[in-house]
C-alpha cells in the first residue's frame, strides 16, 4: 500500500499561473446569490460551515457552479432536528445543497453524518468511496475485476477495495499523457495487472490472454468507450457504467458511511487529491477540466476548528486530580 505522502498531493497554497484563470470566473459569481451566513433556521433544518467540496463533472462547464458534494461541520440545528448537533460532520446527499460557499443550510433529510476523525478531503469525496465499495458488494476472495477507466476516482478506489480483500484486477487506461505515472500509480495502490487501451482493443495478445482466464466477476467502466471497451473483453461479464447512478451518498446508509471511513482511517482507502484553496475556484475548475486528470480536485474552504476548551471544566479535572493525589 503506498503511503499517504505518495498518494496525496498537498496543493494548499497554490494559486495557479493568471492566464488560467477564465475571465469573470471569480468566487464571488460562482457562489452569487448564497450567503456566507445560513440565516433563520427552519425546524427540520441544519446550518453548516463548509470545510471542502470536490470539483465534480456537474460542477465542469457551468457558468456559475455551485458545487454538488462537499464536507461541512454543523453549526447550528433546528429544533425539530434529531440526527444532527453542533460539532458534527456531515455530508450533502441530495446534489441541490450548495458546497461553493462558506456557510450553507440544507434539511435533515438532505444529510449523512460522518466521522470527523478521517481527513477533511477524504470525507468530502465519501461519494467516491461508497461508489466502489457498492460496486464491489458480495466479491470475494478470488474473484477478480476488469476496469476500463481505472484512473477515475472510482476506478482507482475499487483498485484499493479489491486488493484489501484479496479481489484481482484488471485495469485498462487511456494512452496520453501521464500514462506511464497512471501505470506506477495503480501499481502501488494494489494493481494487478494494467494495460492501455489501445492494447486492450487492438493487440490480439490481450484477447488471447483473457480467454485462457475465468469470466470475470465484473466488467466496470466509467465512459461510454470504456463500456464498449470491457463489454468486448469481458466475455459476458457484467458491465456496469458507475458514472451513471449518481451520488453514491444517495441512500447512503449510516453502516456504509462507517465502512468507508474504516478504510480510511486503516490506509486501506486512500483518495488521489489535490488541495486548492477556495479562493482559487476558477483555477481549481481549469485543472479539474483537464484531459486526462487523474487526481480529484478538492477545494478547501476553511480549516477544520479546533475544538473549544472548557477552561472552567479543565481547571475543575486539575482541582480534583490534586486532590486524589493528596488523600
Amino acid at each position: 500500500m503506498a503511503s499517504s505522502r505518495l498518494v496525496m498531493a498537498s496543493l494548499l497554497g497554490r494559486k495557479g499561473p493568471a492566464h488560467l484563470r477564465p475571465p469573470g470566473a471569480t468566487v464571488a459569481a460562482a457562489c452569487r446569490g448564497l450567503s456566507t451566513a445560513a440565516g433563520a433556521l427552519a425546524d427540520n433544518e441544519v446550518a453548516l460551515s463548509i470545510l471542502a467540496a470536490p470539483v465534480t463533472a456537474m460542477d465542469i462547464g457551468k457558468k456559475n457552479p455551485t458545487g454538488v458534494e462537499g464536507v461541512g461541520v454543523v453549526t447550528a440545528v433546528g429544533s425539530k432536528v434529531r440526527g444532527f448537533a453542533v460539532h458534527d460532520w456531515a455530508v450533502p446527499t441530495s446534489g441541490s445543497v450548495p458546497t461553493f460557499c462558506s456557510a450553507a443550510k440544507a434539511k435533515e433529510n438532505e444529510l449523512a453524518k460522518v466521522p470527523s476523525d478521517i481527513p477533511v478531503e477524504f470525507a468530502a469525496c465519501m461519494g467516491t468511496a461508497l461508489t466502489a465499495l457498492r460496486l464491489l458488494a458480495g466479491l470475494k476472495k478470488g474473484d477478480f475485476v476488469l476496469q476500463a477507466d481505472a484512473d477515475s476516482p472510482v476506478g482507482l478506489a475499487v483498485v484499493q477495495i479489491a486488493q484489501a480483500r484479496g479481489v484481482g484486477t484488471i485495469n485498462i487506461v487511456m494512452d496520453g499523457p501521464g500514462f506511464w505515472d497512471k501505470i506506477s500509480l495503480i501499481k502501488d495502490l494494489g494493481g494487478d495487472v494494467v494495460v492501455s487501451d489501445t492494447y486492450a482493443r487492438e493487440d490480439p495478445g490481450f484477447s488471447s490472454i483473457m480467454g485462457e482466464l475465468p469470466k470475470p466477476t465484473l466488467a466496470l467502466a466509467a465512459t461510454e468507450a470504456g463500456v464498449a471497451l470491457v463489454s468486448k473483453c469481458g466475455g459476458g461479464a457484467k458491465v456496469v457504467n458507475h458514472n451513471t447512478g449518481g451520488s453514491g451518498l444517495l441512500k447512503a446508509s449510516a453502516a456504509e458511511i462507517e465502512a468507508a471511513a474504516g478504510l480510511f482511517r486503516s490506509e486501506a482507502l486512500q483518495l488521489w487529491v489535490e488541495r486548492h484553496p477556495y479562493s482559487d475556484l476558477s483555477v481549481a475548475l481549469k485543472e479539474a477540466a483537464e484531459p486526462f486528470k487523474t487526481r480529484r480536485v478538492v477545494l478547501i474552504m476553511s480549516e477544520v476548528p479546533k475544538p473549544q476548551v472548557d477552561e472552567a471544566k479543565l481547571r475543575e479535572d486539575f482541582e480534583k486530580l490534586f486532590q486524589r493525589l493528596r488523600a
